[in-house]
């Protein structure tokens, strides 16, 4: 994970602590403390277009879906970094996902 990423992740786990008052306490229901736990719980992927693709498709063998978010504009992202983000996931990613 660049170092970019793991920062904007942990940005948003520490917005969504304060909003749902987490702390140093962790109980079952409370909201991702860093980015290693937000990864631990399945809620975001960060990775090489190859890992990303490994990832998604082990999901949708375990789980079929139809559809699949992708949010690349975490708090703390600057633009044109997320731009990036954005762009190499539609001409890396998708290409490769379309037999789904």
């Amino acid at each position: 994970m660049g170092a970019f990423q793991g920062e904007a992740i942990q940005r948003a786990a520490r917005l969504g602590d304060g909003l749902q008052g987490g702390g140093p306490s962790r109980r079952k229901g409370d909201p991702p403390a860093d980015a290693d736990e937000l990864q631990a719980r399945g809620l975001c992927l960060c990775g090489t277009p190859d890992q990303i693709e490994a990832a998604i498709r082990a999901a949708h063998e375990q789980a079929p879906f139809e559809r699949h978010r992708f949010w690349a504009i975490l708090p703390g992202v600057e633009p044109t970094v997320a731009t990036r983000s954005i762009e190499l996931f539609a001409r890396e990613v998708i290409p490769r996902l379309r037999d789904l």
